[in-house]
């Protein structure tokens, strides 16, 4: 049954993702965070735990670690203080780009194993895979 093999290749990437911790410095979530705020330059804490899809709880624990490992820094909104604006330090984009690089790597190395032609396929499904969790209709 094909559902069954869909759920052995998803269980097989995750915990091989968790198993190979390809990131020396940043803990999965804070690469993630890293990545939108190096995205938009300025984000507020609600857009961030939008695109996230985090618990405030826990954007609020990454974004302490990241602001304690002086790599971000969080700010009150000129107009309105309650509003917070996230942005890295003026001079620790590098930190970020580094581990980024690493992340390069292994997609390069992914690429020339499987082809360019696969890996537009596989860029592809995946997009359409989080659309269609995105969208949250399961009732087909």
């Amino acid at each position: 049954m094909i559902e069954e093999r869909m759920i052995d290749a998803w269980v097989l990437l995750a915990s091989t993702i968790k198993e190979n911790r390809f990131l020396d410095d940043f803990s999965f979530n804070e690469m993630m965070v890293l990545g939108i705020v190096y995205k938009h330059k300025n984000i507020s804490f609600t857009n961030l735990c939008k695109e996230t899809a985090m618990l405030k709880s826990l954007l609020n624990r990454t974004l302490t670690s990241l602001i304690d490992k002086n790599i971000l820094e969080m700010k009150a909104f000129e107009g309105d203080k309650r509003k917070k604006i996230i942005s890295f330090k003026d001079d620790k984009y590098d930190v970020y780009l580094k581990e980024h690089e690493k992340l390069v790597k292994v997609m390069t190395s992914i690429k020339n194993k499987i082809g360019l032609k696969k890996t537009e396929q596989l860029v592809e499904s995946l997009n359409t895979l989080g659309n269609v969790i995105k969208e949250g209709d399961y009732n087909d």
